[in-house]
């Protein structure tokens, strides 16, 4: 878990982030940093962090006192730990939908980069040992999309995609192997 905090510390100051800065936010998910505005507001002064979000889904604007409390960390770079958490063994989803689709929904929003990637190794697991219901196919591609989008801030959505189709699928094959042996 320590290796995770070093690579996505959380944005602890406003001064830590320039335009130009690619960063998650927990809730909205990947974006750019576009810009510092000052807004006058009951005669304060505020100034706001603004934050272009991925795929056209708008502007977030967060003021730059609550960039400590808000889940902001800078967004992956590689496909490094997409790596190593689809090589690892997938876990047993519930049979329940309830209770799968819930654990699954707790862990995309989380944010968290291995969360993600481990909700989408288990859901590609479970498709090919099980099925996927209508709601874990909604789920699945929930998840390679929060990935794709962050990565596609430094590369073009076409390379990333190759790239996560090319890692789901030697790491679907590894852990097919596995089984049958």
């Amino acid at each position: 878990m320590s290796v995770i905090l070093h690579l996505f510390p959380k944005i602890r100051s406003p001064q830590m982030l320039k335009t130009g800065d690619t960063i998650v936010h927990a809730r909205y998910g990947a974006g750019e940093v576009v810009g510092i505005r000052e807004i006058k507001r009951d005669g304060k002064l505020t100034r706001y962090i603004c934050i272009e979000l991925a795929e056209e889904r708008g502007m977030l604007m967060i003021p730059d006192d609550q960039t400590e409390t808000d889940e902001i960390r800078p967004a992956m770079t590689d496909t490094q730990l997409i790596c190593q958490v689809m090589n690892r063994t997938p876990n047993q989803l519930d049979d329940n939908h309830r209770t799968r689709q819930h654990a699954i929904e707790k862990q995309l929003k989380s944010g968290n980069p291995r969360q993600i990637t481990q909700a989408l190794r288990d859901l590609c697991w479970r498709e090919i040992t099980n099925h996927l219901t209508q709601t874990d196919s909604r789920l699945k591609t929930d998840a390679l999309k929060r990935l794709l989008h962050e990565l596609a801030l430094n590369s073009t959505a076409l390379d990333i995609r190759d790239q996560l189709t090319r890692i789901i699928n030697q790491a679907m094959n590894k852990h097919r192997q596995a089984v049958e042996v």
